[in-house]
């Protein structure tokens, strides 16, 4: 049926192809986003078909309206996953509207969460029963709580907030998001995070997965309201926490720092406080820790850092965060 069809790359570091993948989306109503893949299927030169991909996760999929009651979205999702296994991941995610819930589905891809506008996807049929398998070894009796954190870098309030919250359960466990991120690497905030709340024992520091839902992660391509981008990503992220890894740990509190600047966060937050006590889990907040009048935040401690101001910097981070910073700031003083 296809055999006049050719499947050809599109490359989106030439502004030609960058362009014409832009208008394709456009016509199908999608917007263009960060990608390090994408394929066209054309019949002579028209485009017909094309999606794309950025790391394992499949994105910006548009199909003309003539060729929608056709089998191309299978041939197209079929490449796609290929081409996701060939770069060595074994498993494929999508994220795609709610009312395309079904066609995927029904491609083989099975369902994780959900937002009231989104869900997502994934390739294999146990991928977060799995998940939840290696979660479940670290379950223990008694009252569980979490923590969801960056700590790009940790700092003294990060440390406050692990403290006080651990003081109030006989399990804590953090998930550090794994996402990465400028500054620092995902691996050395979840191993700073470790070296840091050692002397906690009672505290499980987890390497998140992309389970949890970053801002990073979360595409924006079929959402027109800017505005709805950032709850959907939250409400998809807490769908996912509260339905597969809060069980999975038996956590029934996830704590949080309060948020008195960053206005994404307290979105966050508030979100949290609607949405996790419709699962039986409850949401405590805990004050955030102040240098003299200034919030202690992870972004301050980056303005401090860019100026070498270490003596501010002693007062607000924990020792093994300090240690890191100097190595850090030497290293990098030493490629200038």
């Amino acid at each position: 049926m296809f055999e006049n069809y050719e499947f050809r790359q599109l490359r989106l570091n030439n502004q030609r192809d960058y362009d014409t993948v832009k208008n394709f989306l456009l016509s199908n109503g999608l917007a263009i986003e960060k990608m390090d893949y994408y394929i066209g299927v054309f019949n002579n030169d028209e485009l017909l078909a094309g999606g794309g991909a950025y790391k394992n996760v499949i994105k910006c999929i548009a199909i003309t309206s003539s060729e929608r009651e056709s089998n191309l979205a299978n041939s197209l999702l079929t490449h796609l996953h290929n081409h996701v296994r060939e770069k060595g991941y074994p498993n494929t995610f999508l994220f795609t509207k709610i009312i395309y819930e079904k066609v995927f589905s029904s491609l083989a891809f099975y369902p994780v969460g959900h937002s009231p506008d989104a869900v997502l996807l994934e390739s294999k049929f146990d991928g977060i029963s799995s998940y939840e398998k290696e979660l479940a070894q670290f379950r223990v009796s008694g009252k569980s709580g979490c923590i969801v954190v960056n700590c790009n870098p940790m700092t003294s309030g990060h440390l406050y907030l692990i403290e006080t919250s651990a003081a109030k359960v006989d399990r804590l466990h953090i998930f550090v998001v794994s996402e990465e991120q400028p500054f620092m690497p995902a691996i050395d905030r979840y191993n700073l995070v470790k070296k840091n709340t050692a002397h906690l024992k009672n505290v499980q520091v987890h390497f998140g997965s992309q389970y949890i839902i970053s801002q990073a992660t979360f595409p924006s391509y079929f959402i027109k309201d800017a505005s709805e981008v950032a709850r959907n990503q939250i409400l998809l992220d807490l769908d996912i926490f509260a339905r597969h890894i809060a069980p999975a740990l038996n956590i029934t509190t996830r704590f949080l720092g309060d948020e008195p600047t960053d206005p994404a966060t307290k979105q966050y937050n508030e979100l949290m406080q609607k949405v996790l006590p419709e699962h039986g889990i409850k949401v405590e907040i805990i004050p955030r820790k102040t240098y003299g009048d200034t919030p202690i935040s992870a972004s301050y401690v980056r303005k401090l850092f860019e100026k070498g101001d270490f003596d501010s910097i002693t007062s607000i981070v924990p020792p093994q965060t300090k240690e890191y910073l100097i190595e850090k700031y030497k290293k990098e003083k030493e490629c200038l």
